[in-house]
């Protein structure tokens, strides 16, 4: 405004009445159109105070948040729970019992409170009502309260539910939706589609929970099941037009080993590393548009010794590495199909051209340590968040090499006896998980590991990989 002054008193000491009559008018034309845009700011500002939708999270990542607990939501200490999540850039919470635990509607209304000052929306679970006889009526009656509250994102209907539990489901979330028709509601199944398909018609936002960290040793394979469940879980909520999101793991099973999957080994029981929480994040980025990602759990998280809050937060919400959080890094494949541009902790499949003539595939060269097999025409690469190149390269056939084929992985060619060659077997099938290997085993190193050695024999030999029930 000061600056519009000076200009109106510098043009006023020029001669001539009518310029400066003209001028004079400019002047209260500027002087009216900046006060229109200060009170336009006055009201933006106003407006951002208000809890930002979900759809709107900061950056180009989805909304991100966690399941949490407390005995009294209320509390000075679970309160301080909605701090440390807000100020970190988490949009959502799911309170677990936050809906059937009794909690009083003033416990309710300050959780809420608290929720809406830290930009966070609040889903309310119901999961626990299942089952029961006033299951619906008790639901309402919590609804009635929280309905109103701005920071209420809506209702979660099922955990892991099966499919007996399916009427009363229907039934809790029908009354749910007539006493708040402008909420959302929220189902969860575990680890494949048909999981949620008996419950299609429950919820608006269908989830799949994955946990993968713990199966074995073998993180990219861990890594991989993340991008399977979420594009399975992708392709049944498209062809249902229903909105997705995913949820994935910040614990460790060894805080959950009585309920851990049957036929896991213990000793590889741990938390997550910042990097496999970045993948798996860039797993379902890469392989759906989730409505919101959920991590289990925050109080969970918490007790780690080996994954800290900040660098989860860094990992999940890509606020390290320089920046962009959907970065694309370009992969170029001389000699061979995968070039493309993709995001950090994705997986693509390369494949080497055919060899010229009288020539075998020999190994790729490059940056190889993001490799799962340098030695196979066919190999998979985990994207790091650089450019990086690999080529195919080709050695003259061997009239004493033999043939090695492995069905269900890589590593099939021909070589010399006494050549020592890795094989891989393909990313499990949803629902199950590598077994061992099978044929000619006498020459692998490890028939158990889905990553191995084998010593060609001076005789053609086949390996097959199989695979077992996850639970």
């Amino acid at each position: 405004m000061n600056n519009v002054k000076e200009i109106f008193e510098k043009i006023m000491s020029r001669k001539g009445v009518l310029i400066s009559l003209a001028c004079l008018g400019l002047f209260f034309m500027l002087q009216a159109a900046l006060t229109k845009m200060d009170f336009n700011h006055v009201n933006a500002d106003l407006a951002m105070t208000a809890v930002p939708p979900v759809a709107q999270a900061a950056d180009t990542l989805p909304p991100q948040g966690f399941y949490d607990y407390c005995s009294d939501y209320s509390s000075s200490d679970c309160l301080s729970h909605l701090d440390k999540i807000g100020s970190a850039g988490f949009k959502i919470v799911l309170p677990y019992e936050s809906g059937t635990s009794g909690q009083s509607s003033a416990a309710l209304t300050a959780y809420a409170n608290r929720a809406q000052q830290d930009g966070i929306q609040v889903i309310w679970d119901f999961n626990e009502l299942i089952g029961k006889s006033d299951a619906a009526n008790s639901a309402v009656s919590v609804v009635n309260i929280v309905k109103s509250f701005p920071a209420t994102w809506g209702y979660y209907v099922g955990d892991e539910s099966s499919p007996s539990q399916e009427p009363s489901i229907k039934a809790m979330s029908s009354a749910i939706k007539t006493a708040d028709p402008n909420h959302s509601s929220f189902f969860v199944g575990n680890y494949e589609s048909s999981a949620v398909k008996p419950f299609v018609n429950d919820a608006d936002v269908l989830g799949l929970d994955v946990y993968p960290i713990g199966d074995s040793n073998n993180s990219s394979q861990m890594i991989s099941e993340v991008g399977a469940v979420t594009k399975d879980l992708n392709s049944y909520s498209t062809a249902n037009n229903k909105k997705m999101a995913m949820v994935l793991q910040s614990f460790s099973w060894s805080q959950y080993s009585s309920q851990a999957p049957s036929g896991w080994n213990s000793n590889n029981f741990r938390f997550p590393t910042k990097d496999e929480v970045r993948q798996m994040r860039n797993q379902v980025l890469a392989n759906s548009s989730p409505a919101f990602i959920l991590w289990f759990t925050y109080y969970d998280l918490q007790k780690s010794t080996t994954l800290t809050w900040d660098d989860f937060v860094a990992a999940a919400l890509g606020t390290d590495s320089g920046g962009t959080t959907t970065a694309k890094y370009a992969l170029t494949v001389n000699s061979g199909s995968g070039s493309g541009s993709y995001i950090s902790g994705q997986q693509i499949t390369i494949s080497a051209n055919a060899a010229p003539s009288r020539q075998v595939f020999d190994k790729w060269t490059g940056d190889t340590s993001y490799v799962s097999n340098a030695t196979s025409a066919s190999a998979v690469v985990t994207m790091p968040a650089r450019a990086i190149t690999l080529s195919a390269t080709y050695k003259a056939a061997s009239s004493t090499s033999y043939q090695l084929t492995v069905s269900g992985g890589s590593g099939s060619g021909s070589y010399a006896s006494d050549t020592k060659v890795t094989i891989t077997a393909n990313a499990a099938p949803r629902g199950k998980v590598f077994d061992r290997w099978t044929g000619d085993t006498s020459c692998v190193s490890n028939t158990r590991s889905a990553t191995t050695t084998v010593t060609m024999p001076s005789k053609a030999i086949t390996l097959t990989a199989t695979y077992r029930s996850r639970y």
